[in-house]
């Protein structure tokens, strides 16, 4: 597993259910999926949320959301990019994009 998800590399996508902002969806294996969004915890200093579902229900990953907590909020893009890392370990995967919505 040596590809690294790199956020330049990725599209973001409307998501209607936020219209204010845009949004990444991540699946790293059939259980784990990552969301994140530009209009969340920093968006007021241009920074990154992220989310962690497992099986469908947002859960607490160590080191990747924050400790008790199912996000992590504040991420520049090199703080996000290492917890996309995390998760890939984790889970030993390669996350793919799949985002259900136009640009």
């Amino acid at each position: 597993m040596t590809k690294k998800v790199r956020l330049k590399n990725l599209v973001w996508k409307q998501n209607p259910s936020r219209p204010s902002g845009k949004h990444i969806e991540l699946q790293f294996n059939a259980d784990f999926m990552m969301s994140i969004v530009d209009d969340g915890y920093g968006k007021e200093q241009g920074l990154y949320e992220l989310g962690v579902f497992h099986k469908g229900e947002m859960r607490e990953v160590y080191h990747v959301t924050n400790k008790g907590d199912t996000v992590a909020g504040f991420l520049n893009e090199k703080e996000l990019e290492h917890r996309i890392d995390l998760l890939a370990h984790y889970t030993r995967s390669v996350p793919v994009q799949i985002n259900k919505w136009s640009n």
